[in-house]
């Protein structure tokens, strides 16, 4: 089978090294892209500008996990 090695729910869908993050400071808040390599599905968050870079990019990957286990088709039996 091809595509990511199977995890628990809490772990997530995908590893940390196949999200490509861009954060883009806008003032005083911050717009935070992730993309999932794979399949290329993006997602954005904006955030508080005095928050931490682990921070944002964290949720914004949190984003793009629940977004790609969302859209997954459902199995069949």
């Amino acid at each position: 089978m091809r595509g990511y090695p199977r995890k628990s729910r809490s772990q997530g869908a995908i590893p940390d090294s196949a999200i490509l993050i861009e954060l883009q400071p806008r003032g005083t808040f911050v717009k935070v892209t992730a993309m999932d390599q794979r399949t290329l599905t993006e997602v954005s968050i904006v955030g508080d500008a005095s928050k931490s870079q682990a921070e944002l990019k964290q949720l914004a990957a949190q984003k793009l996990r629940y977004v790609l286990a969302r859209d997954k088709p459902p199995r069949v039996r």
